[in-house]
């Protein structure tokens, strides 16, 4: 390999690392915690299990069983499909920080769902009938 080839593949695994360095830090700031096992595999876990129970409140108990279909951390397509906001609006909401998102990468917007069910409990957003939400494209 050439001396050049050599410094590019250096420059990209520098920028590799500082994006997943960046990616664990946001997590860690909206409270998760980011660890590394022994094959390199990263597991992330809420702070506080029983603080992201207390989250949950009456306001939105409808909500909550199909929130369970959605994955921990929520992208703007979920958020979408949730809320019946366009998808291009629930990534100005993420990028403004309306939602309490994280940024991994060069622009994939993560909500963590216990942070997101708090999110609708403080506004006191109805979140879109089952019949109502988006399929698929926008």
């Amino acid at each position: 390999m050439n001396e050049s080839l050599a410094q590019a593949a250096e420059r990209l695994l520098e920028r590799k690392r500082l994006g997943l360095e960046s990616a664990i830090e946001a997590l860690e700031t909206v409270g998760y915690t980011v660890e590394q096992s022994k094959d390199g595999h990263y597991r992330v876990t809420p702070v506080s299990s029983r603080a992201a129970a207390e989250v949950t409140t009456e306001t939105i108990s409808d909500a909550t069983e199909f929130l369970d279909e959605y994955p921990h951390l929520l992208t703007p397509r979920d958020i979408s499909s949730i809320t019946g906001f366009s998808v291009c609006y629930s990534r100005k909401l993420c990028r403004e920080q309306v939602l309490p998102a994280v940024q991994v990468g060069s622009g994939h917007w993560f909500v963590p769902k216990p942070q997101f069910i708090e999110y609708l409990n403080r506004t006191g957003m109805q979140v879109a009938s089952p019949q109502s939400r988006p399929r698929g494209g926008v």
